[in-house]
């Protein structure tokens, strides 16, 4: 919801995106442990911890918040789902 107000779209858009994000729950992908998947563990954690960071400036500023910065705030959650979704593809399927 933080990204829905921020970013500012249009109501239309931002039911959209809610109603492809509520679909995706039951998808049978796997999604990364950072403390866990030994694959870009480190860069996983330190990327987390950075955006942890930016996530709580632009709270603090919630109502000053530049779009621009909360649109760069996104790198780090459309990484983790490529991520997420690289491993999962690399999966024997017998696992899965």
């Amino acid at each position: 919801m933080f990204y829905l107000y921020t970013l500012g779209a249009p109501p239309v858009v931002n039911g959209l995106i809610v109603a492809v994000l509520c679909t995706c729950v039951f998808a049978p992908v796997s999604f990364v442990n950072p403390a866990r998947t030994p694959l870009l563990r480190g860069w996983t954690l330190t990327a987390s911890v950075v955006w942890a960071a930016l996530l709580l400036v632009l709270a603090w500023s919630f109502d000053d918040t530049p779009s621009s910065l909360a649109a760069w705030s996104l790198i780090f959650p459309l990484y983790y789902v490529g991520l997420s979704f690289a491993l999962h593809a690399r999966r024997d399927p017998a696992v899965r």
